[in-house]
């Protein structure tokens, strides 16, 4: 798959069939599931992922550092990569 994104105008097709593949993956383990797997595995998962989809969309506008310009705690500590940073080291800690 990474060689077919290089090549350029497959990119968007090549990110689909993963995303569709990895959805169907979920949902083939997600079904046959008793209550306390999903409370175990999908109910964190569902969390962390929705934390960094949070962090996600604070790098893509850049919000804390936007507002705080002149300020040095939030451009040095507080800004978004950091914690997108975080964000992505729970999903590796977590699962």
């Amino acid at each position: 798959m990474v060689i077919v994104v290089l090549c350029g105008g497959s990119r968007t097709v090549v990110i689909w069939v993963t995303v569709i593949f990895l959805l169907i993956i979920l949902l083939t383990d997600f079904f046959p599931c008793n209550h306390q797997q999903v409370l175990n595995f999908y109910l964190p998962m569902a969390i962390v992922f929705s934390v960094l989809i949070v962090a996600a969309i604070l790098v893509c506008f850049s919000m804390p550092e936007r507002f705080c310009e002149n300020t040095r705690i939030p451009q040095l500590y507080l800004n978004s990569h950091v914690w997108f940073a975080v964000a992505y080291l729970v999903i590796f800690y977590q699962f």
